[in-house]
């Protein structure tokens, strides 16, 4: 339905929008005047050219409130990040890995011995392949006890292997 404003209503829109929620500005306007939708407040603002201001965004060399210093710590999802620069984290285990036994090779993960993620030692981590990982999780090789946990690795690495050499031998009958 085709609403028409008086000039009284337009120009109380005009002079009370900046800064103020569409809400806000409705609840004023229906109070002062008469019921409208928001959707006919939105109509008022679009035919008028008319904006709150409020764009949702940041401007340039906006600092955040309460930005977390570099080296910052916090557990998400059951692991613990480490702040490294200014908006990007990395897992605090892969960080502790590469600090002592260089980059990850692609296709390899860092995982936890003894399956507790919180558990971030030297001692309870270590490289395994990402297939050496689906085949330990799809057999049940992995354990709270780290000894385990690494012997179903040397084991998921063997029935890798094995898999390989059966194929290579098949393909060379043909």
């Amino acid at each position: 339905m085709r609403r028409n404003y008086t000039k009284e209503e337009i120009r109380f829109v005009k002079s009370r929008c900046v800064w103020r929620s569409y809400a806000e500005m409705l609840d004023l306007f229906n109070v002062r005047f008469r019921p409208i939708t928001m959707s006919q407040l939105k109509g008022i603002y679009g035919k008028r050219g008319l904006t709150n201001g409020r764009d949702g965004g940041f401007k340039p060399g906006h600092v955040p409130a309460g930005s977390l210093p570099v080296g910052h710590e916090l557990e998400r999802q059951g692991y613990v990040y480490v702040k490294v620069t200014g908006s990007k984290w990395k897992p605090k285990h892969v960080l502790m890995w590469e600090k002592a036994n260089g980059k990850i090779p692609k296709s390899h993960v860092v995982a936890f011995a003894d399956g507790n993620r919180l558990n971030i030692t030297p001692k309870n981590l270590f490289l395994v392949s990402r297939g050496e990982l689906a085949v330990m999780n799809s057999l049940g090789l992995r354990s709270a006890d780290a000894a385990l946990t690494k012997a179903g690795a040397a084991l998921a690495a063997l029935k890798i292997l094995t898999a390989a050499r059966k194929r290579e031998i098949k393909g060379g009958r043909k």
